[in-house]
């Protein structure tokens, strides 16, 4: 026959037992394996072309697996297009909440930088610079030689033994 004292000590055993299986998950029931990733960028309007596919016009917002690096291609007519990286990182409250199921899920993971807040460089400096000019032609002199052969030479002067020929 259990004792009243066995009886409580086997419930809070049973008890332990229970919040101990049941929290494998529970990051995933709380925090869930997308997050909600924010991307600002100076000057608005840019577009963000995200590596799973999304596109925005910034400022935007977007769901993204928290567990999967994104490369993010930005980019706004007159501006230089910049590439950035959201990178999954341990979050605190995950790893706490976590276990083995969570880890799976990648709901222990936060992307970041979050929110990515990223300054184009716009205007003369951010444009791909203009073609070189195509330099000028040589200047030519027609010249005769002792044999009365013409020919072009590069210069404005017949070296000697040669002739200007009109």
């Amino acid at each position: 026959m259990l004792w009243v004292g066995d009886k409580l000590k086997l419930m809070k055993l049973l008890v332990a037992i229970g919040l101990i299986a049941s929290a494998p998950g529970c990051a995933t029931i709380i925090r869930g394996t997308d997050q909600e990733v924010a991307v600002n960028t100076n000057p608005v309007g840019a577009t963000v072309q995200f590596s799973n596919g999304q596109t925005c016009t910034s400022p935007c917002k977007i769901k993204a697996a928290r567990n999967q690096s994104i490369m993010l291609n930005i980019s706004k007519p007159g501006c230089h297009p910049q590439t950035s990286t959201m990178m999954p990182v341990l979050a605190g409250g995950g790893v706490l909440l976590g276990g083995l199921i969570d880890y799976g899920t990648g709901a222990v993971y936060d992307l970041q930088p979050n929110p990515l807040t990223v300054t184009l460089v716009c205007g003369a400096e951010g444009m791909t610079p203009p073609p070189m000019p195509v330099p000028a032609a040589p200047a030519t002199v027609d010249c005769m030689s002792e044999g009365g052969v013409r020919v072009r030479l590069v210069g404005t002067v017949c070296p000697d033994k040669f002739t200007p020929a009109s």
